[in-house]
């Protein structure tokens, strides 16, 4: 199916007439376009990271200093996306709101990093449109999340967002389909 523009119609992935701005833990990922490494490498030692990495990280701390209301939690930036645990503890803002000031942050500052740094440019926009998300419902949904989340970087080389990745892919969707039961 296609829009009225000739392109094609992207899938809604949120939950129907569910609020996102209801307090909560929230389990995001963000794709830089066109899957660029752009945030570090990752080697035998671990995630290597550069000062776009750290910029990621920063932004995404900021988050709570800069809205009330709101816990950045577990966070893992990997060379082409970021995945991170939200709480919203009070209706302010929105999740994708959030996820829209983090893009619009790191954008900016990526551009900056571009020109005065020599960091490698991006083709378009830096992100990809749109995000992942998973409302976390149960405990050990949130303890898989957070594992997931910390082991990330030594699980890069099974990771399906690895433009090298292994035939076997590291499915955290399937994983925590599998714990709703």
């Amino acid at each position: 199916m296609t829009n009225e523009d000739g392109w094609p119609r992207r899938k809604n992935i949120r939950l129907q007439n569910y609020d996102y701005s209801m307090p909560g833990d929230y389990f995001v990922t963000i794709v830089t376009q066109g899957r660029q490494c752009l945030f570090g490498d990752i080697d035998d030692d671990g995630l290597r990271k550069n000062d776009a990495s750290m910029l990621v990280e920063n932004c995404f701390r900021e988050l709570a200093d800069n809205h009330e209301g709101i816990d950045c939690l577990d966070h893992v930036v990997m060379p082409n996306h970021f995945h991170c645990i939200l709480r919203l503890r009070s209706g302010n803002l929105s999740l994708s709101q959030l996820v829209r000031v983090l893009k619009s942050k790191t954008t900016v500052g990526y551009i900056q990093g571009v020109r005065q740094k020599g960091w490698p440019p991006f083709d378009g926009k830096l992100w990809q449109k749109g995000f992942y998300e998973h409302i976390i419902r149960r405990e050990r949904v949130f303890d898989y999340i957070r594992n997931y989340i910390y082991r990330n970087p030594e699980r890069w080389y099974y990771d399906h967002l690895n433009p090298n990745c292994s035939s076997v892919t590291d499915n955290i969707i399937q994983g925590i389909k599998d714990l709703y039961g």
